[in-house]
């Protein structure tokens, strides 16, 4: 799909995709005039049900998502040459925080993450046929 002719509604698009979906950030960005952010946000969903509008987000959404998996690709390429380099160079910690970026960049690993709560509460484990308490 080209271009919307409108180029208020191609600038909605355009900053719909790249504000990660906010509508009234968009409709207000996108040249239009509002008194406050409930009406941006009825003239937002408004634009949202339009089928040119629609589509022309699909579009620019797929962009993105080739985009990003194109530097996706090319940075774990580089990560996998640069633990190549530093393994011939015998640079092992180097190669080791190559790794460590590569397992980041594929979610092989999860981060420990320490959570405080007060108050008390009940910890439920379900096993697939009965509750645990």
């Amino acid at each position: 799909m080209p271009i919307l002719k409108n180029a208020k509604h191609e600038a909605f698009c355009q900053e719909y995709v790249s504000n990660k979906q906010n509508a009234t950030q968009a409709y207000k960005h996108s040249g239009y005039k509002t008194k406050n952010d409930g009406t941006a946000k009825a003239n937002a969903c408004r634009l949202l049900t339009n089928d040119n509008i629609q589509n022309r987000i699909k579009e620019l959404q797929k962009e993105t998502e080739t985009k990003e998996l194109i530097t996706r690709e090319q940075l774990i390429n580089d990560i996998n040459n640069d633990i190549e380099t530093a393994r011939l160079n015998g640079q092992l910690s180097v190669c080791m925080k190559g790794h460590e970026l590569r397992g980041k960049m594929i979610a092989a690993f999860t981060e420990k993450i320490e959570q405080k709560n007060s108050g008390d509460f009940k910890v439920v484990i379900f096993d697939g046929e009965q509750d645990i308490e």
